[in-house]
């Protein structure tokens, strides 16, 4: 009874106790800690926990590692959360979330972006009512460029010449039965590809029908934890050193969440790369001595691949997606690569451990031109990896984790994570060591870790990062990156360095207000192109951020600088003002709007920033030159789960007459851009 009268004070505090935030308020509050970073990891890291709020996970029955997959959640928290689950029978509503031990403030405040708390079943669901009467959602989004781009202009080449229009637009249908049934399909064209036609490359035919890009996924879970999966699917495993996916995180996110988590998910993006298309399971496996400890992962994947080809061998992989023109379209999916393998995982209440292996087929004999910097890279026809990983809870206070791999050459990696937290209850103090060393000659493919380096090779490399609470409203977290790469790299000659320090203070104001501010600086050695030396390359980005959020209302003002500077070169400097504002009037509708000014002079002080985007969109402008941007976007409720979003948005330069480069060269200072996005949810 206690319980239950505290359950439902709390279910009428919920607008206090959960800040009513929103997508936006997350993607803000992430990106601000990692400008600077891979933003095509980043992107993708968004794009998957998009997905996830999109469908969130069933409080009462989501598995630990998809809660591991959720921002903010470690290992300690999510044991805490499944044992409150099991000792009391679930979760009746999403302020109970409360109770459990180790829930801090970001995740109270984010945590209802990606978790639902529906009424447990009284039966379980027949095929009939899985496939047919669960939840659906059908989207279509148009993007409309309001200008014209170089690669238009009848002047151009026509080799080079763009044969689309430059709307984008895509079409996803998604259905289904929480924790057990997922179907759909996703179709895309990208701005400037041509829709519906046939065109005559230097390589034959190419056609669009009518998209150029279509994704399908079928995924079925059992009441026993089985997993199937037919279609597109992204796959990560322990560290990821021989398999795992661009949505691996950041060395600030990995410093405060670290995890062997297996990963097997279907894919709904529209990207054009980094996903496998096949044929993917995991059972549990029912020994009775080990009921639920053993798992196995298997999947095979076939799949073409956009590469520039000469004959029987491949020369240059091309991940971008795009088919433009006739030169784009040649490279169309020219090869193919086939990948099996498998994982076989033990699961024990404070230690697991896995074993992965995989084997990779290319159609052509991969053999691109000869660099410094790509002596040791992937060449020929197969690719090959085995990996061991594993993590332990040692007391109370400590955790470690590790990951161990190996090529077809023989070639070895190794990263390892030792995590010490005083308070478990506080998290008063939270101390993360990391150490990883990785070969020159390894190879790996599929891999993706969180590195200095652009591939999972040539780098031995430490981390050292705290996060202390010196105050009950002050949190602290720092870190220091430190790399060593005894080969070639690009840009750079052998046995280069480069290092790089984060910190951030967060200081809470009111139940409903906080301020961020952050510093960062990224030094490291590059080859001085005039001759055969070395030089430090340093950048510093400085951000300041005061976040408010209400339950209709939510105000970010922003303040950012950078500067860059080199031995050989004189200091340059670059800043930007930007200010975000959104108003819930009513919960029918709801606006936000944004405007920035940035000063930017030299490509090398580029900014980069969230600005407010329809679903669907993950990317992030880069503000160079200087100039004006504004953005103004709009939802509205139609009637019951029919919803209507558009946006507009405009750039405006000072210092230059024409905007972009190339065959995306803008003949303007101005740029005008309008979308609009439907949603049916049935």
């Amino acid at each position: 009874m206690r319980r239950l009268l505290l359950i439902i004070l709390l279910s009428l505090c919920a607008p206090t106790l959960w800040a009513q935030n929103g997508w936006a308020d997350f993607v803000e509050a992430y990106v601000s800690r990692h400008a600077d970073n891979d933003m095509k990891a980043t992107e993708a890291l968004l794009g998957e926990w998009e997905e996830i709020h999109r469908s969130p996970f069933n409080l009462n029955t989501v598995s630990r590692d998809e809660l591991l997959l959720l921002p903010f959640m470690d290992e300690a928290t999510v044991d805490s959360l499944l044992s409150y689950r099991t000792k009391h029978k679930g979760f009746t509503d999403l302020s109970e979330l409360l109770f459990v031990w180790r829930i801090g403030y970001d995740a109270r405040r984010f945590l209802p972006l990606f978790l639902t708390c529906p009424p447990l079943p009284k039966a379980p669901p027949s095929w009939r009512e899985m496939l047919w009467k669960g939840n659906n959602t059908l989207e279509t989004k148009v993007d409309i460029p309001l200008y014209r781009r170089a690669g238009e202009s009848e002047t151009t080449a026509p080799e080079h010449r763009y044969l689309g229009n430059g709307w984008r637009h895509h079409l996803k249908f998604q259905h289904s039965w929480p924790d057990r049934l997922n179907y759909g399909i996703t179709l895309e064209k990208d701005p400037y590809e041509p829709f519906a036609t046939q065109v005559i490359t230097p390589l034959g035919q190419r056609t669009n029908l009518p998209y150029d890009f279509f994704s399908l996924h079928f995924a079925y879970r059992t009441s026993r934890g089985h997993q199937w999966l037919i279609g597109d699917y992204r796959l990560q495993s322990g560290q990821g050193l021989i398999l795992g996916t661009t949505a691996f995180g950041t060395k600030h996110q990995r410093m405060l969440q670290s995890s062997s988590a297996k990963i097997l998910r279907p894919y709904r993006s529209s990207g054009e790369a980094d996903y496998y298309r096949g044929l993917a399971f995991q059972l549990q496996l029912p020994w009775k001595q080990f009921v639920q400890r053993f798992s196995l992962l298997a999947f095979a994947s076939w799949r073409d691949i956009d590469a520039h080809t000469k004959g029987d061998s491949l020369l240059t992989f091309y991940t971008t997606g795009l088919h433009r023109n006739i030169t784009e379209l040649s490279h169309r999916r020219t090869a193919n690569v086939w990948v099996a393998g498998g994982k076989l995982s033990h699961n024990a209440p404070r230690w697991q451990a896995g074993l992965t292996g995989y084997y990779a087929h290319y159609s052509h004999h991969v053999a691109p031109a000869l660099r410094d910097y790509n002596r040791y890279s992937l060449r020929g026809q197969t690719a090959g990896g085995m990996a061991l990983d594993g993590s332990a809870k040692i007391g109370r206070h400590w955790a470690w984790q590790g990951e161990v791999a190996m090529d077809a050459g023989g070639h070895c990696a190794f990263s390892q994570a030792l995590r010490y937290v005083a308070s478990p209850a506080t998290d008063a103090f939270h101390f993360f060591l990391q150490h990883r060393s990785v070969s020159p000659r390894f190879v790996a493919p599929f891999g993706h870790a969180p590195m200095n380096n652009n591939q999972v090779a040539n780098e031995h490399g430490l981390l050292l990062g705290v996060a202390i609470t010196p105050w009950p409203r002050a949190t602290l977290t720092a870190y220091i990156d430190g790399a060593y790469h005894p080969e070639a790299r690009y840009r750079a000659l052998p046995q280069s360095k480069a290092l790089e320090t984060f910190a951030e203070l967060r200081w809470k104001n009111r139940r409903n207000s906080y301020y961020l501010l952050s510093y960062k600086i990224k030094t490291k050695e590059e080859t001085l192109t005039e001759r055969l030396q070395m030089e430090f390359r340093t950048t510093h980005r400085i951000s300041a951020q005061y976040f408010l959020t209400t339950s209709k209302f939510s105000l970010v003002p922003t303040l950012r600088a950078t500067l860059y500077h080199a031995q050989t070169q004189p200091a340059q400097w670059g800043y930007m003002a930007s200010l975000r504002v959104s108003h819930h009037p009513s919960p029918r509708w709801q606006w936000t709007g944004y405007i920035a000014y940035f000063s930017s002079k030299h490509h090398t002080t580029r900014l980069y920033a969230y600005e407010p985007q329809l679903l669907g969109t993950m990317t992030f402008p880069v503000y160079n030159h200087q100039g004006t941007r504004w953005v103004v976007q709009g939802q509205w409720e139609l009637c019951q789960g029919l919803f209507l979003s558009a946006r507009y948005a405009c750039l405006k330069l000072f210092d230059q007459s024409t905007i972009g480069s190339g065959l995306q060269t803008i003949a303007s200072a101005w740029q005008h851009d309008i979308s609009a996005q439907l949603r049916w949810k049935f």
